[in-house]
């Protein structure tokens, strides 16, 4: 029974000690997801002279639809800030693309954005996403600012920049 015992508390302790690894409130955490053409990108090609906001979604979320158009009808106010925008799709490349030209014209126009694609929900499995979307926001250092859920908060993030 003893040796039971120590046996899930030796369980326990490496899980935790895992998801404290990845833990992405303490930074950018390793990842590793798709360009549009295929390629690999990582937290590595992130910039590091802007804010990053990493925006994951899935293009038949309604919800997702709901916050991009949002986020369009604010393009002006996003625009001017000091910001990266990467939004990871759930989705291929062609369902990406369509859903950024019907709900986000003018935001893939007028801001500094990079149009990912997930890769085996590698990304949503380390950033412990349960909801889209999720949005996660960064300083130029790769600090955590904050995550916002949902698209009701989809431009909550605008509240650091004031």
């Amino acid at each position: 029974m003893r040796t039971l015992f120590f046996s899930i508390l030796i369980v326990i302790s490496v899980a935790m000690n895992a998801q404290s690894d990845t833990d992405y409130t303490k930074g950018i955490a390793d990842f590793s997801i798709l360009t549009l053409d295929g390629e690999e990108f990582t937290q590595e090609q992130l910039t590091d002279d802007e804010y990053k906001l990493l925006m994951y979604f899935n293009p038949s979320c309604s919800s997702c639809k709901a916050a991009f158009k949002k986020i369009n009808a604010n393009v002006d106010q996003l625009s001017g800030l000091p910001v990266h925008y990467y939004p990871i799709s759930l989705g291929n490349k062609k369902e990406t693309l369509d859903f950024i030209d019907r709900y986000s014209p003018e935001f893939k126009e007028q801001v500094d954005m990079t149009l990912l694609l997930e890769k085996d929900f590698q990304f949503s499995d380390i950033y412990e996403v349960s909801a889209y979307p999720t949005l996660f926001l960064y300083k130029p250092n790769g600090d955590f600012v904050a995550s916002y859920m949902g698209h009701t908060k989809s431009t909550n993030f605008l509240e650091h920049f004031d």
